[in-house]
This record gives structure tokens, C-alpha cells and sequence, in this order.
């Protein structure tokens, strides 16, 4: 079996992200290094088989040559100045807008104070990696391009992890993703075994978003978050109580890195909890893990979940693709 191969068929698309531009740059500073051995030198930071998928990527592509010996070294993409390329389309990312119309190539130069040449050069980066979109001489990100989940975690790699939350809590569990063009998504849910799903049976839905959308929202800025919800509002999130914008800003203002509660204000029997396990430089690449409980149950559940919850995100985050979160996820609540 080729080193590359992973003896188990994973059904994803492998998206570039960051962490193919991390896997680029442990070749380059460690060239000759076999996969087992740069598996071995990244850790945990990024697991194998998304190593694999990734190396797979950057070898068709050229920025990684791999020889009959199967020794990794830099591809001849990345001399000749690709390596700086990438640098400065990894801050390109942070500047151009996923909406029409983007930027001229004078705007990005101007922001980065760059020499036209290696804007153009990190531009021809993004464009290659299916990240940046050019349209009628101007720029913007791809809807679809960088960091937009699942990139390459797998179903099976997060299933594994909201299981074994639900087994250890007792209680149901979710990924929530914003989407640019949909509102709030509601994936991979997962029942308690033997338990009903507030969420899927008791229709606690509007109370998921709300508690998702002060998780996923509340690290946006002020104008940010004024114009995707002028935009989209909070569409319907499965298949029954919409969320108005209007009835979610006033709780939107609340202190980033906590846990998010919603409790009764849209469903009558259900409280919602939500964490922010994911996000990146777009409105869309936020990812809230969430779960739910009876009303009743709230107060003496709470600290038991938050518990789950924050052990839990300490597991998703090195699946999840792209940036990690800015504050600190301790395996335990938050102690003030």
C-alpha cells in the first residue's frame, strides 16, 4: 500500500485551508523527511490521514516533490518566491471580501504595501487553491474557497466525538455552522442513546439558534455582524420557528470565549447551550458545538454539561481545519 494511502475510505472533499500551508511549511524546514516521520514531527497539531490528504493535494500541485524514495522535500513552486507568495495570500484572505465586487489589485496593494508583483504573485496562489475568484479585474474570496467546513474533517472523526459526548452526558449533541448564504446550519446531530432530542423531537430549534448565534456571531465585529443579519436575519435553522434578527441582536452583546444559554425565550420546555469551537477570518468559518436540556433541569445540570461541553471542543479542535479559537478551552468550565 502506498505510504500515502489510508486503509480506510473517507467519504470528504479535501479543501485547501491553512493547515495545508502549515504541512508546507514543516516540509520546507524539515526537506527529506518520509510521511510517517512529518506525522511523527506535527504531533497532534494535525492528524494523519488529514496530513495524507493534504500532502496529496500539495504534491499534484507541485509545492511538494516526493522522490522514489519517498522522501518529502519543496516542489518547484515553492522556490522562486512561492514561499512568500503564500505569506501574503494568507493575509490576503484577511482583507478581501467574500462579495461582489472585491478589490482591484491597486486596493490590495495599497492595504498590504506590497510590490504589485508579489500581490499578483499570492494572488495566483489563491486562484490556484480555488480560494479567490477574479472578476472583471477585481478580486474576492470564493464562497466555497478557504477554511469553509468540513475542509478534511471527516463525518466519521466528528461523530466519534459528539458520541462519546452524548454517551458521557446523557444528552444530545450538535455542530451548528454560519453559512454566508444560508444562516445558521444545524450538522451532524447526534442523539443520546435511549434519551428524546429536545432539538429533533421536542422542536427546540429557535432556541438552538439563538443560543449558536450569540456563539458563532458574538466574536464578529459591530459592522460585521450589523451586515450579515441586515443580509440574512436568522433563517429558518431546521424545520419549524424561525429567528428573527430583530428578536436576536439584543442578545448578541455578550463576552466572548463563554458559554451560550438560551433559556426559554423561544422554547417553553427547552434550554439550549452553545461554544464556539471554531472560527476563522469570514463571517462563515464559525463552528458552535451545542446540546440541549429541559427547562426543569437546567440549574442542576449546568455545571455538568459545561464540563462535557468544554471537553468535547478540546477534542474537535484539531479536527476542525483552519485558525483555532482565541481564547483559552480548558477541560472544565470557566472559572471566574
Amino acid at each position: 500500500m502506498d505510504e500515502l494511502d489510508h486503509p480506510r475510505t473517507r467519504g470528504h472533499r479535501v479543501q485547501s485551508s491553512e493547515r495545508t500551508f502549515r504541512i508546507l511549511d514543516a516540509v520546507i524546514a524539515h526537506p527529506g523527511r518520509t510521511v510517517k516521520q512529518l506525522v511523527r514531527l506535527m504531533g497532534d497539531a494535525v492528524p494523519e490521514h488529514t496530513l495524507r490528504d493534504h500532502l496529496r493535494v500539495l504534491i499534484t500541485s507541485h509545492w511538494v516533490h516526493r522522490s522514489p524514495g519517498g522522501r518529502l522535500v519543496p516542489g518547484p513552486k515553492a522556490g522562486s518566491g512561492g514561499v512568500e507568495a503564500i505569506r501574503l495570500f494568507q493575509q490576503l484572505t484577511r482583507i478581501l471580501p467574500p462579495a461582489r465586487p472585491g478589490l482591484g489589485i491597486e486596493d490590495i496593494v495599497a492595504v498590504l504595501d506590497a510590490a504589485p508583483h508579489a500581490v499578483q504573485a499570492a494572488l495566483d496562489v489563491g486562484i490556484e487553491f480555488g480560494c479567490i475568484a477574479e472578476e472583471t479585474g477585481t478580486f474576492r474570496l470564493r464562497p466555497d474557497g478557504l477554511l469553509l467546513p468540513p475542509c478534511t474533517a471527516s463525518d466519521e472523526d466528528i461523530g466519534a466525538v459528539l458520541k462519546e459526548f452524548t454517551a458521557e452526558s446523557g444528552h444530545d449533541a450538535a455542530l451548528v455552522h454560519l453559512s454566508q448564504e444560508q444562516g445558521l446550519i444545524l450538522s451532524h446531530l447526534h442523539r443520546a442513546p435511549g434519551q428524546e432530542s429536545l432539538l429533533e423531537d421536542i422542536g427546540a430549534d429557535a432556541a438552538h439558534a439563538t443560543a449558536s448565534g450569540q456563539a458563532v456571531l458574538t466574536w464578529l465585529d459591530q459592522d460585521q455582524r450589523e451586515r450579515y443579519l441586515a443580509r440574512h436575519g436568522m433563517p429558518r435553522f431546521t424545520s419549524l420557528t424561525p429567528t428573527s434578527a430583530d428578536e436576536l441582536e439584543p442578545l448578541l452583546v455578550r463576552e466572548p470565549g463563554r458559554l451560550f444559554v438560551a433559556e426559554g425565550q423561544y422554547c417553553t420546555v427547552g434550554s439550549c447551550l452553545a461554544l464556539l469551537v471554531h472560527t476563522g477570518p469570514r463571517t462563515n468559518d464559525r463552528i458552535a458545538l451545542t446540546t440541549s436540556v429541559w427547562r426543569r433541569n437546567l440549574e442542576s445540570e449546568s455545571v455538568r454539561l459545561t464540563t462535557h461541553l468544554y471537553r468535547a471542543a478540546a477534542r474537535l479542535i484539531p479536527i476542525l481545519d483552519g485558525p483555532l479559537i482565541e481564547f483559552e478551552v480548558r477541560h472544565g468550565p470557566p472559572q471566574d
